[in-house]
């Protein structure tokens, strides 16, 4: 999907500047070569690095500090 008309990158894109250490909406637009234009796209650009903050950093709450042996 595109995020930025204007500038024609995607969440694919975003993602890929995430991955590659891009860790605030002015970092992905750098990465990507680009200026903010018309600003729509900073929204959609700032979630999909909070998806990203959330899904690497949290582990479910039931799962064990170490791993357990089986019997």
């Amino acid at each position: 999907m595109y995020v930025c008309l204007c500038n024609g990158f995607t969440c694919r894109d975003v993602r890929r500047s995430i991955e590659e250490g891009a860790g605030t909406v002015g970092q992905v637009y750098k990465a990507q070569g680009a200026k903010p234009n018309c600003g729509r796209c900073r929204e959609t650009i700032s979630d999909i690095l909070t998806e990203g903050r959330t899904s690497s950093e949290s582990l479910p709450m039931d799962a064990p500090a170490f791993p357990i042996a089986a019997e």
